[in-house]
């Protein structure tokens, strides 16, 4: 794994999320598009991707995901997809690797924004994620993402947002 600065990428970050915003939008329009991952955070060291969370209503869910499916590639269909929750990449994107989460609001899976939004509010925490990356560097990604998984948990079951979380089980 290799991490930068985000300053280092901060104009690319924003012009593309700004594109892939507008795309998604017109592709869902019911849709709640929300920038998230370390991208999204101010002070944060990054892998390099963007990654956006597309909020949908139970009864768009399915559209949504054959929809996304056109326009990215599955990721880990068979391992991380659920009933509410779908993952898309596009890491041929020429500006900027792309990670895209998609949720069911509410659904216990819709928690990307509410973890950036955690960070955004405790620098400390924020510091921690930091310093996790730092100690990934030069390992492989399934080490990185077992340390990750550890502060994190998985998705749907994130320790970070005990007591904190709005969503409802769906």
């Amino acid at each position: 794994m290799h991490f930068v600065d985000l300053r280092s990428i901060q104009d690319t970050v924003n012009n593309e999320y700004e594109n892939q915003k507008q795309f998604l939008k017109n592709l869902v329009p019911t849709a709640d598009i929300q920038h998230i991952g370390s991208t999204a955070v101010p002070g944060s060291i990054t892998k390099g991707d963007i990654d956006i969370q597309v909020r949908v209503d139970k009864k768009d869910f399915v559209a949504s995901r054959l929809l996304l499916g056109e326009h990215y590639k599955p990721n880990r269909k068979n391992e991380i997809w659920r009933d509410g929750f779908a993952s898309f990449e596009n890491y041929a994107n020429p500006a900027i690797p792309v990670g895209i989460q998609l949720t069911i609001k509410g659904s216990k899976y819709d928690e990307f924004y509410q973890v950036r939004d955690l960070f955004l509010r405790d620098p400390s925490l924020l510091k921690k994620y930091n310093e996790m990356k730092r100690s990934c560097e030069g390992k492989t990604y399934s080490e990185y993402r077992k340390h990750k998984r550890e502060l994190f948990g998985v998705n749907g079951d994130n320790p970070l947002l005990d007591g904190t979380s709005t969503n409802t089980a769906v």
